[in-house]
């Protein structure tokens, strides 16, 4: 099992890499629907019982939620943000996000409870939870315009290389 999980968190590292390039070329929507959609796909084939050849691939899907949701996220939300109240925001982002870690694994442990630990639905639960997620944040969030951005890029041209 460590070396599943060494090869599934290789992704996080590999997208890191990545991640101004796909800032640059997709923008930041589509990079972070790119994380929600890999992992709404990957809650949904946990719950499938498949095997290991299949739940690996999903498994390296986190390290690209990570980077494509997470990571962006914070990016766009520091660039957004003026100095004087960037570490603001950022305990704001740090808040909600480790208050969703909180509930989603008191939800997990309540579900496997009532389900005599039935990890399917638990997975199935997160991954309609997950698709909605991703719904919500297609048509709700606008972002910075595609084109049009000369002085203020999202990433700068020296991040690029």
């Amino acid at each position: 099992m460590p070396t599943v999980l060494t090869i599934s968190q290789s992704t996080e590292v590999a997208f890191m890499f990545l991640l101004p390039l796909m800032l640059d070329r997709l923008g930041v929507k589509p990079t972070m629907a790119l994380g929600l959609t890999v992992w709404t796909c990957q809650l949904f084939v946990l719950g499938l019982r498949l095997p290991l050849a299949v739940i690996l691939p999903a498994l390296m899907g986190h390290g690209i939620f990570i980077c494509c949701f997470l990571v962006a996220g914070q990016v766009f939300v520091n660039r957004q943000a003026t100095h004087d109240i960037r570490a603001s925001v950022q305990a704001i982002l740090l808040v909600i996000s480790g208050s969703g870690l909180l509930l989603g694994h008191l939800g997990v442990g309540w579900i496997r409870e009532l389900t005599d630990e039935n990890y399917r639905t638990a997975y199935f639960g997160a991954s309609v939870i997950s698709g909605t997620m991703l719904l919500l944040f297609l048509f709700g969030f606008s972002g910075p315009p595609r084109h049009g951005i000369s002085e203020d890029t999202l990433v700068p041209p020296a991040e690029i290389a």
